[in-house]
């Protein structure tokens, strides 16, 4: 018995690295059918179209990244150690799976309106953290989100220099650093060690 959650596997593998190598719009179902090593019409009963695959692709890995970056943040107690977190964890993930991020990165400003208003996201996540700490006093009140612009930027840019090859080392190389530039920017100390 064929297993075609294995085959689709492959299918979002393959199309994953040719988007990041050729585009989505510069990507062919043919070229997706003979990199999985299946027929054209093999594809077909998986996804609808190619742009359906890329939407799949984008909603589907970004869901799950948010997601488990807000289970490495909840638990953390101060918002020091919240952000160090998340800035790990989106570290962590770029290194391992530097395509998925290239893709997730490269695609984002098409395929994020296909989240719904209702879905979990960075920004969304950020935006409660801060309006969570301006509430408590512990940062001054001014518009959370140009707070999370501070932490989306330092992180995101940092990562675009390596999708366009602008830094060749990995991220966890210079996850310290950009913990202490966001905290730095946003005038917090950072967090003390556990012993």
């Amino acid at each position: 018995m064929r297993d075609g959650s294995l085959t689709k596997k492959r299918i979002e593998r393959c199309a994953l690295e040719l988007f990041v190598q050729k585009g989505i719009d510069g990507t062919t179902i043919r070229d997706i059918a003979g990199a999985a090593k299946i027929a054209e019409g093999a594809l077909y009963r998986h996804f609808k179209s190619k742009d359906e695959l890329a939407q799949s692709l984008f909603v589907n890995s970004y869901a799950e990244f948010v997601t488990q970056a807000q289970a490495v943040v909840r638990p953390q107690e101060t918002l020091e150690k919240k952000l160090t977190g998340m800035v790990e964890y989106f570290c962590k993930r770029f290194d391992e799976d530097p395509i998925l991020f290239h893709y997730l990165l490269l695609s984002q400003h098409n395929q994020v309106a296909f989240l719904s208003q209702t879905d979990i996201n960075a920004h969304k996540v950020l935006l409660n953290l801060f309006e969570q700490a301006i509430q408590q006093s512990l940062l001054p009140k001014k518009d959370p989100a140009l707070y999370v612009n501070v932490v989306l930027g330092i992180v995101l840019q940092s990562a675009m220099s390596r999708v366009y090859k602008r830094i060749h080392r990995p991220m966890m190389d210079d996850c310290k650093f950009l913990v202490q530039a966001i905290l730095n920017a946003l005038n917090l100390a950072p967090p003390k060690k556990s012993k």
